[in-house]
């Protein structure tokens, strides 16, 4: 597994007489290296425009210091810090690197890291989607709407909001955050067809009224009463729920492979 994105590495470590090799491989796949010390290193995880969020530290780093990395380093525009440490046991643990470790050591741990937290990332998505979809289908349609030109009965609004949870799903797995995530399920599984379901559809009727649903629920500052995404489930119930069938046909057979991109998973302490 090989990283397809260069990052950015900092290292605190006490000892550098062996760093020379592992830091040439790095810059030589584009990586960019910068050793601090433990007191300057909060000022390097934080701020813009790109903060580094993989760090290499040994034993040296104090828990005090490990706690100001963190809190500086916690940013919801970026991705979650990586802080891997040399010289701890046991190295099956995902933040222990192997001892002596290289370079590709610690670039295939966080190609596996961020693959790790995009799957749990879109999973939660698509439950929030399904959380939707099962309480709209327990839920009777009350006789008094059996007419309801104005769709505005339970069943219909909980519709809406499944529908419009179905587009946010649509919309984060085509989008580039989530491309390498993409390229490993697809190392797994056939996603060619909900590639083809998003992608064809992105021009057809069904797709585009499931993202006229998002943009009326989430929008409404912006949308009238009537509007498009009102009516979009409508006549729609069967392609929505292939849609969602099939992202939760890929998006199982990646949960299922949980231990092979996360050894560490089946790794004991």
């Amino acid at each position: 597994m090989h990283a397809r994105q260069p990052f950015k590495v900092l290292f605190i470590l006490a000892d550098q007489s062996s760093l020379s090799q592992q830091v040439s491989q790095l810059q030589t796949d584009g990586c960019e290296c910068l050793q601090v010390s433990e007191t300057e290193a909060p000022n390097y995880v934080t701020g813009v425009p790109a903060p580094f969020r993989v760090v290499v530290a040994d034993s040296s780093l104090t828990q005090a210091g490990e706690d100001a990395l963190r809190s500086a380093s916690f940013d919801y525009d970026n991705r979650p810090l990586l802080l891997f440490r040399t010289g701890l046991q046991p190295v099956g643990r995902e933040w222990n690197l192997p001892q002596p470790w290289t370079a590709k050591d610690l670039q295939d741990r966080v190609v596996r890291l961020r693959l790790l937290d995009d799957l749990k990332n879109l999973h939660d998505v698509f439950l929030n989607a399904s959380i939707a979809k099962r309480v709209m289908e327990r839920t009777d349609i009350d006789p008094r709407f059996t007419d309801d030109a104005t769709l505005i009965a339970d069943r219909f609004r909980l519709e809406r909001i499944w529908v419009m949870l179905l587009a946010v799903l649509s919309e984060a797995w085509q989008s580039q955050r989530f491309g390498d995530l993409r390229s490993w399920l697809a190392s797994l599984t056939d996603v060619a067809t909900l590639g083809r379901m998003i992608q064809e559809d992105n021009r057809r009727p069904a797709h585009q009224r499931i993202v006229e649903v998002r943009n009326y629920m989430a929008h409404r500052d912006q949308r009238s009463f009537w509007d498009a995404g009102r009516m979009g489930p409508v006549g729609q119930y069967d392609w929505n729920s292939k849609l969602h069938a099939e992202f939760s046909r890929v998006l199982l057979v990646g949960l299922r492979n949980l231990r092979s991109l996360a050894p560490w998973l089946s790794t004991s302490s």
